[in-house]
């Protein structure tokens, strides 16, 4: 505890995390210090049963010492009389969140929605934090429960899924201090609970041949998934792009596929020419996927089968695959890129197939380079595709790589 004085809160340095003062003459009172926002607060123990209940009050200096002792007074001297002040907070302003399952809601309804990644964040807010939070005032929330909820992920052998939960936890609270619903957020310069993997991993020559023949023969993926995978592969597009392609993108005759800006990471819509062996690809998807406007419709939804599904059926037949270190659909990806680096096509080209926002697009050449580099990338493509037929099957044709009794 601290005898807080003016002077004292006008020296307050910017803290590297962040900090609480509590006031000597005052109980109850603490000064919230988190980046340069200082805000004032009260903590109680409810009477009824002795929980522990945190109310903001208003921020430092527009809310001065002498206010926040006044209000501090106040709201202890009803707590004494039994009441809640804070639970009375809650219902007396229903147009702002207070707890963290109404900031949730909020957040997705009103911001995630509206973006590409909205679906992967509302999935992972109601998996693993909304349980946990959900009745929860936004006030009492600190680090340790944020660090509690990670922990767990980390602890079922998740860990980068635990980084991605605390990204989309992140957004929500600081998306929550953008809109003045709260004064900082709880994870203010929180680190990621687990190290970052180096994002270097191709495949071998030996593992492309291995991955190719037992994704067809050993593996018990659906024959999406397996499409899927093998598309990711031989095209370079994104997991996501792959699996949820409409039939409308596709010109089998003129062996092209058009992604459409709202279907692309960079929002940038992007020309796929098709090699031989990815029209045969999808020529076999077309013919089971039926009346779906969907390439690989699920069998479940109505709608396509989700990236995540694909991921984790790859990750579930590593054994399968012989692969020491795991790997992911975009591993496959990756793959292509570092192939068509091997076969002698430059890195501007390798950009342009996989739809990267090259650096001179911020140059003036990059500026009025608008050029398609179509007739470029048909080659890379038509070369890797070679060259996967020379790794799976030598000489043999292409019906050889995509062809199957299980198909």
């Amino acid at each position: 505890m601290k005898n807080l004085t003016d002077r004292f809160l006008e020296g307050i340095k910017v803290p590297k995390g962040r900090i609480e003062y509590r006031d000597a003459k005052t109980p109850g009172l603490i000064l919230r210090v988190s980046g340069d926002v200082k805000s004032w607060s009260v903590i109680y123990r409810r009477k009824s049963d002795g929980k522990r209940r945190r109310i903001t009050i208003g921020e430092y200096p527009s809310f001065s010492l002498a206010d926040a002792r006044s209000d501090a007074f106040t709201i202890m001297a009803r707590v004494k009389r039994g009441e809640d002040p804070a639970k009375d907070r809650v219902r007396g302003d229903r147009s702002r969140p207070h707890t963290f399952g109404d900031l949730a809601k909020r957040y997705l309804e009103s911001h995630a929605n509206a973006k590409r990644s909205g679906f992967k964040d509302r999935q992972m807010l109601e998996k693993d934090v909304v349980p946990q939070l959900e009745g929860e005032p936004l006030d009492e929330i600190d680090r340790a429960d944020i660090t509690l909820i990670l922990e767990a992920i980390v602890a079922r052998g998740a860990p980068i899924q635990a980084n991605r939960t605390f990204e989309v936890i992140r957004k929500t609270f600081n998306w929550a201090v953008e809109k003045g619903f709260m004064s900082s957020s709880p994870v203010f310069r929180m680190k990621p609970p687990a190290k970052k993997r180096s994002r270097d991993r191709t495949l071998s020559s030996d593992e492309i041949r291995i991955f190719w023949r037992r994704l067809i023969a050993k593996t018990t993926m659906s024959w999406e998934t397996r499409l899927v995978l093998r598309l990711c592969l031989v095209t370079g597009q994104r997991v996501d792009e792959v699996s949820g392609c409409r039939k409308d993108e596709l010109n089998i005759e003129k062996a092209e596929w058009r992604l459409p800006g709202e279907r692309v990471k960079n929002g940038s819509a992007h020309l796929v020419p098709l090699s031989p062996l990815a029209v045969l690809l999808f020529k076999r998807a077309l013919r089971r996927a039926g009346n779906s406007p969907f390439v690989f419709p699920s069998p479940y939804t109505g709608s396509h089968i989700t990236p995540a599904a694909v991921a984790r059926a790859m990750r579930r037949s590593r054994e399968i695959f012989g692969f020491t270190r795991e790997a992911t659909p975009h591993d496959l990806r990756r793959t292509l890129a570092s192939g068509l680096g091997e076969l002698g096509f430059s890195r501007l080209i390798q950009d342009k197939l996989l739809n990267h926002l090259s650096a001179d697009r911020s140059s003036i050449s990059g500026v009025y380079d608008r050029y398609t580099y179509a007739r470029e990338k048909r080659e890379a493509l038509e070369a890797w595709a070679e060259r996967l037929k020379q790794l799976i099957c030598g000489d043999q044709g292409y019906a050889e790589l995509q062809e199957g009794s299980r198909e």
